[in-house]
């Protein structure tokens, strides 16, 4: 991309992020409260013309995660925190395992994450938020239907003869063991949190799946989807494991080499 262009489409991005649906006065009363400082309200270009809105969560100071398919492969991604500041984050990394991308972020740009240290059961209840347009809610509920793998569910193809990637992931790339919700949520939740009942991160929202249903277990309600996301202990482990892979090898950039090891390094 040329030097006009990466200067052009953040400037876009700003200005439709600012009339964008943001989660961060919907949250009162929500377990959300609690990971409200981590959440990232994300845009890249003009939503309803050329890109789309996403979500971002801090996972370390100085460091954030998303989809990859949030950034569109563009290498940057416009951030806006809960105190309304913004900035331009550079991707670090993309994960060849999960739809994961590691975004560079100024210190102090958010708190990082309270992840949760137990596993999720049948039925239990989550929260959700996500940075949307077209008016639809950034703050959304639901309960989890399948805590691990894909459980009995069945592809019916809406667009026979389309060649489709691996589910949960919009990429060539192996299916990470995640858990499904069924509940609100959509376009602009992607990257964005899944928390319990005590406001701990439970999962990253990976995006809707569309055209599964399950013959013999619970239905979708109206105006409900199956959302697919990844545990956040995964996230987290492979989060190490692209840093150390990346601060193994010669960076040509040393803002990035600065950044990584600043990320890194446990927080105080």
């Amino acid at each position: 991309m040329g030097k006009y262009w990466r200067r052009i489409v953040p400037l876009f991005a700003a200005w439709i992020l600012a009339a964008c649906s943001s989660p961060y006065g919907q949250v009162a009363g929500t377990p959300l409260e609690q990971v409200k400082e981590s959440y990232l309200s994300a845009s890249l270009g003009v939503p309803v013309l050329l890109g789309a809105t996403g979500s971002a969560l801090v996972v370390e100071d100085g460091l954030a995660v998303t989809n990859a398919h949030v950034p569109l492969g563009l290498g940057f991604l416009q951030l806006r925190n809960a105190a309304g500041d913004g900035h331009v984050a550079k991707v670090l990394a993309v994960s060849d395992r999960l739809d994961l991308a590691l975004l560079s972020v100024p210190k102090g740009f958010g708190t990082p994450i309270r992840a949760a240290r137990t596993d999720l059961a049948a039925g239990e209840m989550v929260w959700m938020m996500g940075t949307t347009i077209m008016g639809a809610a950034p703050v959304a509920d639901g309960r989890v239907v399948y805590p691990v793998g894909l459980g009995q569910l069945t592809w019916v193809d809406p667009h026979p003869g389309i060649q489709r990637v691996d589910v949960g992931t919009r990429r060539n790339v192996p299916v990470v063991p995640g858990f499904y919700v069924i509940g609100g949520g959509g376009a602009g939740y992607s990257g964005g949190p899944m928390v319990n009942g005590r406001g701990e991160v439970v999962g990253l929202t990976v995006g809707k799946l569309e055209g599964w249903a399950d013959p013999n277990g619970p239905k979708p309600g109206k105006n409900e989807a199956i959302l697919f996301a990844y545990r956040i202990g995964d996230v987290l482990a492979e989060v190490d494991r692209l840093l150390g892979r990346r601060m193994a090898q010669a960076d040509t950039d040393p803002a990035d080499t600065v950044a990584l090891s600043a990320a890194a390094a446990p927080n105080p």
